[in-house]
């Protein structure tokens, strides 16, 4: 197994994927089925994450609460 631990603020999330493709794959196909399984997991840590639809189909509206104010940001993840 492989435990991530963010080692930013306290309670701060991690978000990331382990996936047995890579982003350059995805990128690449047309299809879904055209992306490679590969033997490798490819695992992709993020610091922070910010939706990208808004409360509705037709805007980007969101709630203050989920939006990432413009900053310097620095974490440092433990696999």
């Amino acid at each position: 197994g492989l435990l991530v631990c963010s080692g930013g603020e306290s309670g701060e999330l991690v978000h990331f994927s382990a996936h047995r493709f890579t982003a350059k794959d995805v990128h690449a196909a047309r299809h879904p089925e055209e992306v490679p399984r590969r033997q490798d997991t490819t695992l992709t840590v993020d610091h922070r994450h910010m939706p990208c639809g808004g409360n509705d189909s037709w805007s980007r509206a969101h709630e203050p609460e989920y939006l990432i104010k413009p900053g310097q940001y620095k974490t440092t993840p433990t696999l």
